[in-house]
C-alpha cells in the first residue's frame, strides 16, 4: 500500500505541495504517462499553492466526501459514511464533493452557513483534484479522461 508522510509542517501549503503533489511526481506510472512538461506544471502549482490558496485555519474534514458516501439516517437526516476524518481545510472536504458530483446546491449552501468559506473558493477548488488525478494516474485507471483533465488543470493553474 501506498503512503503518505503525514508528519507536521508549519504551514498547510507547504504540506500539500511537500507531502502530496510532489510525491506523486515520483512514481514509476506517473513519471512515464506525464510529459516532462507536465511534470514541471505539477512542480509550478505546488510551489503556487501559497498564491492560490488563502490561509484557512484548520477544520475537522470527513476526508472521503462524495455522492457514494452519503446515506439517510433511520430518521431520514442526511448522514455520511466511511470517513477518513482528519484536519485540514474545508475547501479539502468539500472538493471531493465537486469533483465527484451528487451533491446539490443546498449542500454548499448550508455548508457556507455553518462554516463561511473564503471568496474564490468555487473558482480555485479544482487545484486540489490535482493530487486526486495524478493518483489516478498511478494506477493507470481512467487515463483517456484523467489525462485531459489533468492538462487543462495544469495549464490553468500553473501560471
Amino acid at each position: 500500500m501506498r503512503t503518505f508522510d503525514n508528519r507536521w509542517c508549519d504551514n498547510s501549503r507547504d504540506f500539500f505541495a511537500q507531502k502530496r503533489y510532489l510525491p506523486l511526481l515520483r512514481r514509476t506510472n506517473v513519471q512515464r504517462t506525464l510529459s516532462q512538461q507536465q511534470r514541471r506544471q505539477v512542480e509550478m502549482v505546488a510551489g503556487r499553492l501559497r498564491a492560490l490558496i488563502p490561509p484557512q485555519p484548520p477544520c475537522l474534514n470527513h476526508g472521503d466526501s462524495w455522492a457514494g458516501n452519503r446515506a439517510r439516517a433511520p430518521d431520514g437526516r442526511p448522514a455520511l459514511i466511511d470517513p477518513f476524518i482528519h484536519y485540514g481545510w474545508a475547501e479539502m472536504d468539500l472538493h471531493n464533493c465537486l469533483m465527484y458530483g451528487g451533491f446539490p446546491p443546498r449542500f454548499f449552501d448550508a455548508y457556507s452557513e455553518s462554516h463561511p468559506l473564503e471568496p474564490g473558493w468555487r473558482e480555485r477548488i479544482p487545484v486540489l483534484f490535482i493530487p486526486h488525478l495524478l493518483a489516478l494516474v498511478d494506477y493507470q485507471i481512467e487515463l483517456a479522461e484523467v489525462m485531459p483533465w489533468l492538462a487543462r488543470l495544469l495549464n490553468r493553474f500553473a501560471g
